[in-house]
């Protein structure tokens, strides 16, 4: 098993050198058959005292002025987040970069800036340390298991596939 960005993800599965990978989607429909099995709405992180923290829900355009914390640019969520801040009418300014989303709310919670991550991990947060606010028409991460098309797949392939879409979907 490896841990890595989506997109070096679709590299080792498209070159043959991991059998299975779990990606953000989208890819490229061509080179993968693809299963999602996760859909879910970005939140925003702020610190709780930050301005933001007590609204109800949050346009993306409010944030044109923050600092964000985001996946770093092997992450497809890194180019993801950016495009959606534009199609809002801003390109983020980036006060930092991680793999790690606990590292990125913990930069959060130390106040260095806000993020936007799937609302799922808010579960595993201190609640009080940290504060989610839902997004106005928030952006989807969409989470798919990826095989190389007309490739064999292996019987803990097709157990992991099945475990996926029975448990997450």
């Amino acid at each position: 098993m490896v841990e890595l960005g989506a997109k070096r993800i679709e590299r080792l599965v498209e070159e043959g050198q991991v059998d299975v990978g779990i990606v953000v989607l989208p890819i490229d429909k061509k080179k993968f058959d693809i299963v999602p099995f996760i859909k879910e709405e970005f939140m925003l992180f702020v610190h709780p005292n930050h301005t933001l923290a007590n609204e109800s829900t949050v346009q993306l355009q409010q944030l044109a002025d923050e600092r964000f914390i985001l996946f770093n640019r092997e992450f497809t969520l890194h180019s993801f987040l950016i495009e959606q801040c534009q199609l809002a009418g801003f390109t983020p300014t980036i006060a930092y970069e991680s793999s790690q989303w606990d590292l990125i709310t913990e930069l959060v919670i130390a106040q260095l800036g806000i993020t936007l991550l799937p609302k799922l991990i808010y579960e595993k947060m201190d609640k009080e340390a940290i504060s989610m606010i839902p997004l106005h028409s928030p952006p989807m991460w969409e989470l798919a298991i990826i095989t190389k098309k007309d490739t064999y797949r292996s019987y803990a392939v097709r157990k992991l596939q099945q475990f996926l879409t029975e448990n997450f979907s």
